[in-house]
Order: C-alpha cells, then structure tokens, then sequence
C-alpha cells in the first residue's frame, strides 16, 4: 500500500490585510465587510509556484538524501512557464534533475489531485507506461491565488506550496 511517508509545506511571509481588501472593494461588494479580520499570505514580487514548491519540497524531504526521489508531480493553476517544464526547475534545485522523472500538471482546479493520483501509481510501481517502478515519488503544488476583482476569494485565498512524499514501503 503507498502512504505518505513525510510532508511539507511552505507559506511567504509577505501579509496583506484583509481589511486592506475589504476596503477597496466593499463599494461593489458589501458582503465582504464579514471578512475583514486577519490577513493573508502573499508571495512578494521574487516568489512565484515554482519558488514556493522548492521550498516545501526542501521542507519535506529535509536533509534526506535525494536519491530515492524517482518522480516529482508538480500541480499548479498559476505556474509562471507555460512552454518550460516547471517540474523540471523544481527536480534541477532540488539536485535530482536528469535522475527523476518530472511532470507538470496543469489546466484544471483539479491539478493537485491528477498529480496525487499520478505520484500513487508511481509508487506502486504502476507507471503509465505499464512497467514495473518501485520508487519513492513526491507530488505537490503551490499556488498564487487568482481571484476576481471585489469577489469572495480576493479576501480568503492565500498563495502558499506543499509537497509530499509517497511510496509503497508504508508510511499513512
């Protein structure tokens, strides 16, 4: 059975105030005065998703070695590289570039669950191509948040990354 065997997460530390939104935007929408209180994370202007998952990626494999990392799913719907393999930058900072496969997974909200589903398989040893992997295989994502001018999410969504690593040999 594949179970997640280690995590991590990363958030910036860039703040926004959400009563910083509700006041520019209350005028067109009321309703967001509700949600005026605390603050949310923000990516300042050197962090993008690829930035982010390094980070959570370094978070959770800590000082591990990076040999049994045989795939890396990267999920994102803000991914800063539309014709470059954002995965592929991820593998290279992490020191496993050309070693381990590296998938981009993108397009959908769905994203991050296409790449679960994708790490699982791998490290079942149930690839794609029908071959036989034992493996070790991470998946994550990270996101800057989009939303509509004056709408609800301007006020909740955050940016931030995670990452976790899956196998075959246990873990939850």
């Amino acid at each position: 059975m594949v179970g997640i065997q280690k995590f991590g997460g990363y958030i910036p530390r860039l703040r926004l105030s959400r009563k910083a939104i509700v006041d520019a935007h209350s005028w067109a929408n009321p309703a967001l005065k509700a949600q005026a209180k605390s603050e949310r994370a923000i990516c300042n202007w050197d962090e993008d998703p690829v930035t982010m998952a390094v980070e959570a990626a370094r978070d959770c494999l800590g000082r591990n070695s990076r040999a049994e990392v045989a795939a890396l799913y990267f999920a994102s719907t803000s991914a800063p590289f539309d014709d470059r393999q954002n995965a592929g930058i991820i593998a290279e900072a992490l020191g496993v570039g050309g070693k381990a496969a590296a998938l981009d997974v993108a397009g959908s909200l769905r994203a991050g669950t296409s790449a679960l589903i994708g790490s699982v398989a791998f490290a079942a040893g149930a690839p794609a191509d029908g071959g036989a992997m034992a493996a070790r295989a991470a998946d994550g994502g990270a996101m800057t948040a989009r939303a509509g001018d004056g709408g609800a999410m301007t006020a909740r969504a955050a940016d931030g990354g995670a990452m976790t690593a899956r196998a075959a040999d246990g873990g939850t």
